[in-house]
């Protein structure tokens, strides 16, 4: 009964993480106060990005190996990134002076 159960808590958990086309590692004490990014519940290709001071952002996206893709100066709330192709992804947060980096995985969704 142990197993059946794990594997069908590891089943939904698995089904409920590839429902998502955005997802960003959170940390619990980040550099910039209150941050917060989250993909968009309306706009799947959407990141968006919330701090407690709520002042303009820069954002900039790397590949894993350093390559800078593209940055976003002067955001108020969130990032498009359908331009993006799936991968694994280094965002770099600058908010004033205080800089924050997290990592996103991003595989956006094919239409059927």
């Amino acid at each position: 009964m142990k197993k059946l159960f794990l594997g069908a808590l590891l089943l939904l958990s698995t089904l409920s993480f590839s429902q998502k086309s955005i997802h960003v590692l959170n940390r619990e004490n980040p550099n910039i106060p209150g941050l917060i990014l989250q993909e968009d519940p309306t706009y799947t290709t959407v990141l968006l990005i919330r701090t407690t001071a709520c002042t303009d952002i820069t954002v900039k996206i790397y590949t894993v190996i350093g390559t800078e893709v593209t940055d976003f100066e002067r955001l108020t709330n969130g990032i498009d990134i359908k331009h993006l192709t799936a991968g694994v992804y280094i965002l770099q947060i600058i908010e004033g002076e205080k800089v924050d980096y997290r990592k996103l995985i991003y595989s956006p969704k094919t239409k059927t």
